[in-house]
């Protein structure tokens, strides 16, 4: 008789290991994604900046949507107070995605909830009925909700290693929110009587189309919500709490940074420059995409460097990060320094050129901030959390002085301040000091802390080699003028050629760094090949020696807090659901 086997404990099994991509295909990936969302988003800008935006009074009108935005994204990025970053800092570590992502999203959830209400019952305060109607303001603080689901899909996918299917929601919300606003842009444009524009129509139009995208992007996202939910562990709340509060302040700063500047321009300059100022720094946004898409992988995958105690994989990683990101910041920099009446010109139209000056100085803010963001990136992803405060409200600092210098001088300042650095060319200015200023003290930590030396030779020759490439092509447009798009993108592709060649000539780009670009990306061989016969050196510049002195942040995380696993009386309720 045959003896049947012992019945084996039922249970769920154990949840896939935790495959990561490489840093820079991720990256890559991040930024292919984020810069498509941003050319889909581009669409509807053009249709209502060419339309709604060809008079005065449209763009008042438009300024006034761009400040409805901004309450709501406000809200979107100070909602969760940095548990995002914590959340991905401990599941990067080893921590269950389970109860996590329910601990998370509860708590973004319910905070977003509460200052959307508190926003609400205040906009009467403010006088917005007089811009709107208080139901419009609802649906405006509907949204930061309905992003939460994106926002925590997002920092999930980070954290086990697939940052680029984490930034898919938004790829879908661009493209709904794209279409919808481009068929409201056409009818606008027929909705004109005699040059008049309806305002609330036109609010609750384009108010309707981020509805549609917000919704989009939560559907999108609420599958693998569920696949990985678990329950509110209280336990495990306080301690994404613990590790996040330094965070807190500089993250209110950090955003305060950020858009102090409309702050300060919507009341002084009025709506109708501020929707300039704004058009100027979308392409500051732009440049931005590519370091905040390098960020998003780069956090856990520095945390779990530092977590094995790969100490010279930092040092190593962090420079070839922020060598290879200034190869690509740097030469778009330059490419809209020179090139800005003509992209003002073919993006937004005549009517925008005010803002060109504006534009270029903006453009030359983003090299300090996209090499800062990378600085800060690291210091937070290995615990150093205290360093944003620092680093903001120095950055805050410089901002405020420097609004207060150039975009209204008051009294005898006004007698030093040339004409052409007020308005919002001073506001511009004034983001280019705060992010010289933080870049600074960013430097200064990245060296005590972690040894790393931002090499001045290195970004030397690639300031040299990209000004003297775009300078040199730009004077074919006595022959050839610029005044279409193609004609734009043309004349920055075969500058961006001419780049590559002259750095590879001055030997500052090296066969390894081919290989490395093209090998992570999955191309064949032959391609590394054949693109390496065009550089000279064989091996980049390597980080620096390690200073005599050492590097303070280099060493094992001892905090109670910080060391990943369950919290005591917070079980997980079993793996991702399939």
């Amino acid at each position: 008789m045959a003896v049947e086997a012992a019945p084996q404990p039922s249970g769920p099994p154990a949840p896939k290991p935790i495959v990561r991509r490489s840093l820079l295909l991720d990256s890559g990936a991040v930024f292919v994604i984020g810069i498509a969302i941003q050319l889909v988003a581009y669409i509807p800008t053009f249709f209502l900046a060419h339309h709604t935006g060809s008079s005065a009074q449209g763009q008042a009108l438009l300024g006034s949507i761009q400040i409805l935005l901004l309450v709501a994204t406000t809200i979107t990025n100070l909602g969760d107070l940095r548990i995002g970053s914590s959340y991905t800092f401990f599941v990067s570590r080893g921590e269950p995605p389970g109860n996590a992502t329910t601990t998370y999203l509860m708590i973004r959830v319910g905070m977003v909830s509460f200052a959307g209400l508190l926003l609400y019952l205040l906009a009467p305060e403010f006088g917005i009925p007089a811009l709107s109607v208080l139901p419009l303001v609802a649906v405006w603080m509907l949204l930061p909700i309905l992003w939460s689901t994106s926002t925590v899909y997002q920092n999930l996918w980070t954290s086990l290693g697939d940052a680029a299917r984490g930034i898919f929601p938004q790829l879908v919300e661009a493209i709904v929110r794209a279409s919808v606003l481009t068929v409201v842009a056409l009818q606008l444009a027929r909705m004109k009587d005699g040059g008049t524009l309806t305002p609330t129509a036109t609010l609750w139009s384009i108010t309707i189309g981020y509805l549609l995208g917000a919704v989009a992007s939560s559907l999108v996202s609420i599958p693998s919500l569920l696949r990985y939910r678990g329950r509110f562990a209280r336990p495990l709340a306080t301690k994404l709490f613990r590790w996040s509060w330094p965070l807190m302040g500089s993250m209110v700063l950090l955003y305060l940074s950020g858009n102090l500047i409309s702050l300060i321009v919507i009341p002084i300059l009025g709506a109708q420059k501020y929707n300039v100022f704004t058009a100027a720094n979308a392409f500051r946004v732009l440049i931005l995409a590519l370091p905040a898409a390098i960020s998003v992988p780069l956090f856990p995958h520095m945390s779990s460097l530092h977590k094995s105690e790969a100490f010279q994989s930092i040092r190593s990683r962090t420079w070839q990060t922020l060598r290879l990101t200034a190869f690509l910041v740097i030469p778009g920099v330059i490419a809209l320094a020179i090139y800005r009446v003509n992209v003002i010109n073919v993006v937004y139209g005549l009517n925008y050129l005010g803002g060109a000056t504006a534009l270029a100085i903006l453009a030359g803010s983003a090299v300090p901030a996209a090499l800062s963001q990378l600085i800060a990136t690291t210091m937070t992803s290995i615990g150093r959390t205290r360093l944003e405060l620092y680093i903001t409200s120095l950055q805050v600092t410089c901002l405020v002085v420097f609004c207060i210098v150039f975009i209204h001088p008051p009294g005898a300042l006004a007698a030093f301040v040339p004409g052409w650095a007020t308005g919002i060319n001073g506001a511009a200015l004034a983001v280019l000091a705060s992010s010289v200023g933080a870049f600074g003290l960013n430097l200064y930590f990245l060296y005590t802390l972690l040894g790393v030396r931002v090499q001045v030779r290195s970004l030397g020759w690639v300031t040299l080699s990209s000004a003297a490439s775009f300078f040199a092509i730009s004077r074919l447009n006595t022959l050839l003028p610029i005044n279409r798009y193609y004609q734009l993108a043309a004349g920055i592709l075969v500058g961006f050629a001419v780049y590559l060649l002259v750095l590879a000539a001055v030997g500052e780009l090296a066969k390894d760094d081919v290989d490395l670009v093209v090998s992570s990306m999955g191309l064949p061989r032959w391609l590394t090949r054949f693109l390496s016969r065009f550089c000279w050196r064989k091996e980049s510049r390597p980080v620096n020696d390690m200073p005599p002195r050492g590097a303070a942040a280099l060493v094992p995380l001892e905090e109670e807090w910080a060391r990943p696993g369950k919290a005591p009386d917070a079980p997980e309720t079993g793996p991702p659901r399939k």
